[in-house]
């Protein structure tokens, strides 16, 4: 059995390439989602700027992008070639107003580039 070299503080969720070659795992407390290399096992790039990176980790058809969820429903955009964060989708709160009771529920679902 491999021994897996310790990354980032508290992991949390992790997503396996298309290739199988990478995991991609988010760290809650430091902000990063570390790349390790399933052969070694180890991490070979960490990746900053992600806001607490969640569960939902996936990757485009072509492989040439990972797609992260941050806690405040934000997704990054992480270039798979260069390891690196080329974009943000903000997540918009869409009101929604129930007939019964008059509630007001703010749902956050859409995201806009």
């Amino acid at each position: 059995m491999a021994h897996l070299t310790p990354f980032g503080k508290n992991p949390n969720g992790a997503a396996l390439t298309p290739a199988g070659r990478l995991v991609c795992a988010g760290s809650l407390a430091d902000n990063t989602v570390s790349v390790i290399d399933v052969a070694s096992p180890k991490a070979v790039a960490t990746i900053v700027g992600c806001e607490q990176p969640r569960q939902a980790t996936v990757f485009t058809r072509d492989r040439t992008l990972a797609y992260v969820l941050s806690e405040d429903l934000s997704v990054s955009q992480v270039d798979c070639a260069y390891r690196q964060i080329v974009g943000t989708l903000a997540a918009l709160k869409i009101e929604v107003f129930a007939l019964r009771g008059h509630q007001e529920q703010n749902i956050p679902w859409l995201f806009a580039a």
